[in-house]
């Protein structure tokens, strides 16, 4: 009887610590990371034009199946954009294949659930009939070494395997939403 007791107690303890943590979860939406540029020798791109106001990206909406022809994608070429608070804006290198036909821009959001909203700035390609942007394998994305999120340093962020769905609200021209992991 007193192993049973102590079992009892031992899974009412757990059972409680679940609850609690699937509570705070429940109850603590994830919070957007603030970004912010830290003076770089090698970029300060808002240090003479009023600071950051928002960043996003550039890049070649069309996925690597397709030979970066069609879809929604981003494998096929990225580059980090930077708006200043004085509207200046600053563009990084292009990492892979840039094609000016299929160029989007978007601006983007990390949340602390690993996550980034990715809004576009503009509507999709003539033709594109497609709602879902497709992540076919780990795709890696720099971030540039003036760039800090919650005050902490990365080098780059994963996007992560799935189909997103590109949803109709979160901006004029849409957004979608997508699970990242940032690499330090």
């Amino acid at each position: 009887m007193k192993h049973f007791l102590i079992f009892l107690s031992s899974l009412l303890l757990i059972f409680s610590y679940s609850f609690t943590a699937l509570h705070t979860l429940a109850s603590d939406p994830p919070k957007e990371m603030k970004v912010t540029l830290k003076k770089s020798e090698k970029i300060a791109p808002c240090d003479d034009h009023g600071g950051p106001a928002s960043t996003g990206m550039q890049w070649t909406v069309a996925t690597r199946k397709s030979e970066c022809e069609r879809g929604i994608g981003f494998r096929c070429g990225t580059r980090l954009r930077v708006t200043c608070g004085n509207g200046y804006v600053w563009y990084g290198e292009w990492s892979g294949l840039h094609r000016a036909s299929r160029s989007m821009e978007s601006t983007f959001v990390f949340y602390t659930n690993n996550t980034l909203k990715i809004t576009l700035d503009q509507p999709l390609p003539p033709g594109e009939t497609s709602r879902y942007m497709e992540v076919d394998e780990v795709t890696y994305v720099t971030l540039p070494e003036a760039v800090y999120l919650n005050g902490m340093r990365y080098s780059g962020f994963n996007v992560l395997p799935g189909q997103y769905s590109v949803s109709p609200k979160g901006g004029p021209f849409g957004s979608v939403t997508v699970a990242i992991q940032l690499l330090n």
